[in-house]
């Protein structure tokens, strides 16, 4: 079991360092790739901590009402019984819900600490080949970043596919919305059960070029979506055009598939450390991983993909019977 990735990502790339890797001809050690560094480990351990300090505050509040109802109730004091009733048993059921999202919570929290509390716990493989990064690549000019992981199927034993988590339920009418921002007559977006959104396949090159569905403005798009380790879900505007990137290090000119940001209200769809992250459509066809990002400020930024359809076959040369995505998932 293999994964995608950038060749940045896994390994150093300067004006010295940008060289071709590969395990089974590098008489070295392996090199193994780490999950969570120390900083988005502690990022973790504390976001859950904020999280149950949070129903906590919530389990405080609901007590507090629950308190002013009941009182209510027994003193009969001319309000709306009916409504104080039906305030009383919400109150209850969001104390109940918090309760058990803490004890969850918890639950977690031991086992972060303790299968991922070391660096030797978060080890999920090594590299096993990683070609440089290299601009302009013939025939068609792409830019060339990518690497491959070898996997450590012990710790993928439950593997059903390849998906994009799409967040929390709270999210799912604004990212429905999102998606499917006009009535265009283009395939609907359904947000999936158990919010994960399975890949099926990848975004053709007609498809790239030719966008199939419109934005909020009934202009041509393709809206994509990913799920970055700094980010998280956010959703961007893929063009239909190849765009040409400068390389200052290298003073070489390269093409590269450009998404522009949802709105000028939005989140950039790039930042740094989501390299490597998979870009997918709102039916799972997969446009690539992030390459990289550019412009000074969050409402200017533009992201840069490097396209599934001209990365697949640079792949599929190494690897000649790898599958692109895992067949047998349950949708």
């Amino acid at each position: 079991m293999f994964a995608l990735t950038c060749h940045h990502v896994v390994l150093k790339v300067d004006a010295t360092h940008n060289k071709d890797y590969s395990f089974e001809k590098d008489s070295g050690p392996c090199k193994n790739v780490q999950l969570l560094g120390t900083h988005t480990f502690d990022k973790l351990v504390k976001s859950i901590d904020n999280s149950i300090k949070s129903h906590q505050d919530t389990i405080e509040d609901c007590e507090s009402w629950i308190m002013q109802y009941e009182m209510l109730l027994e003193g009969n004091s001319g309000h709306n019984v009916a409504v104080t009733t039906k305030r009383l048993k919400r109150a209850w059921v969001q104390l109940e819900d918090a309760t058990e999202a803490i004890e969850d919570l918890q639950k977690f929290h031991a086992i972060v600490n303790t299968d991922w509390g070391h660096p030797e716990q978060c080890i999920i493989g090594h590299i096993h080949c990683s070609l440089p990064l290299l601009f302009g690549v013939q025939p068609d000019g792409f830019t060339q970043d990518w690497a491959v992981i070898d996997l450590d199927k012990a710790k993928f034993c439950e593997f059903k596919g390849n998906f994009i988590d799409l967040g929390t339920e709270k999210d799912c009418g604004l990212i429905t919305s999102k998606m499917y921002p006009c009535t265009d007559g283009s395939p609907l977006f359904k947000y999936p059960k158990g919010r994960l959104l399975p890949v099926c396949g990848m975004i053709s090159e007609q498809l790239m070029h030719e966008p199939n569905m419109h934005n909020k403005n009934r202009e041509h798009c393709l809206l994509v979506i990913k799920n970055s380790n700094r980010t998280g879900v956010i959703i961007g505007c893929a063009t239909g055009i190849e765009s040409f990137v400068h390389n200052e290090g290298t003073n070489q000119c390269s093409k590269e598939w450009a998404v522009f940001n949802y709105d000028c209200n939005s989140l950039a769809f790039f930042h740094n450390s989501d390299s490597g992250s998979m870009v997918i459509d709102r039916l799972g066809l997969m446009g690539s991983i992030l390459h990289r990002g550019a412009g000074k400020t969050e409402s200017s930024n533009v992201s840069y993909i490097i396209p599934m359809c001209k990365l697949w076959p640079w792949f599929k040369a190494v690897f000649t019977k790898a599958q692109f995505y895992h067949q047998d998932t349950a949708y």
